[in-house]
């Protein structure tokens, strides 16, 4: 029997970034296939940048910037009413946050897939 995966709104969570590692929210990933960010709000006009952060726990105070193939920082440039799939390169954090640009917040609802 094939398994299918499913977006489920029981595991949906309201998280804001912020431009600031201590006080950026953040969300538990590891036992997900998947997540949609669905940005509610942001601080500024146009898009803003976020860049991901992981966490080996939701209580860890250790904070890494995640990084792709080629080192790069994993980015995104989102726009409130606009929807984004969680990029690939998360798929093994145990926990994921985002910093926000300079100065920026940016308000998302969470859809984790299961």
């Amino acid at each position: 029997m094939q398994s299918i995966a499913r977006f489920n709104d029981k595991t949906s969570i309201d998280v804001t970034f912020t431009d600031d590692a201590a006080t950026t929210g953040g969300f538990q990933y590891a036992m997900h296939a998947g997540a949609l960010l669905l940005v509610r709000s942001t601080s500024t006009a146009g898009p803003v940048e976020i860049t991901f952060l992981a966490r080996p726990s939701s209580s860890s105070a250790d904070y890494f910037v995640a990084g792709d193939t080629t080192n790069n920082a994993v980015t995104l440039n989102v726009q409130p009413g606009r929807c984004y799939p969680l990029p690939d390169e998360l798929f093994a954090a145990p926990y994921v946050g985002a910093l926000a640009a300079s100065g920026a917040t940016v308000t998302v609802s969470v859809f984790m897939k299961g």
